[in-house]
């Protein structure tokens, strides 16, 4: 899917991953959609319409591109050891947001203003008489999000 794009444009990263002594670690390669876009705008509608589906695929191609590197007879075999647990990274994403972009990929940017505890969302609120013991329960309309 992407391993010809990843062996092209990403190869300092995954010979950097192939020679990482850690098997078990996770690593992460980053594909921006803007470059992609220029080699391949098919891939990119596919990852953004249906994320769930095609990343997955993205990921197994970076494990194709790495086992094509390996293969490779200038880079001496005994430095390089296969990672199963690499992941790739869209970024670049791109920003609209309305009813249609239900489970595609987007992209939101912005800055922090002001950081506060969290709170607990309150779904349903019980309320207990001290006489009787009875408890009145109100669901609770969420207004904010």
């Amino acid at each position: 899917m992407l391993k010809d794009y990843l062996i092209k444009n990403n190869y300092s990263d995954l010979l950097e991953i192939l020679k990482a002594p850690d098997v078990s670690r996770h690593y992460s390669i980053y594909v921006n959609v803007a470059k992609l876009y220029v080699d391949d705008l098919e891939m990119v509608e596919k990852i953004t319409k249906r994320p769930k589906k095609f990343l997955p695929l993205c990921d197994q191609s970076a494990i194709a591109a790495q086992k094509v590197i390996m293969n490779d007879d200038e880079i001496p075999q005994e430095e390089l050891r296969l990672k199963r647990k690499v992941h790739i990274r869209i970024t670049g994403a791109p920003w609209k947001i309305n009813d249609e972009t239900d489970g595609q990929l987007v992209s939101i940017t912005g800055i922090t203003v002001r950081i506060s505890q969290p709170t607990m969302l309150t779904k349903c609120k019980r309320y207990s008489c001290k006489k009787c013991s009875y408890v009145t329960t109100y669901q609770v309309i969420c207004l904010y999000f």
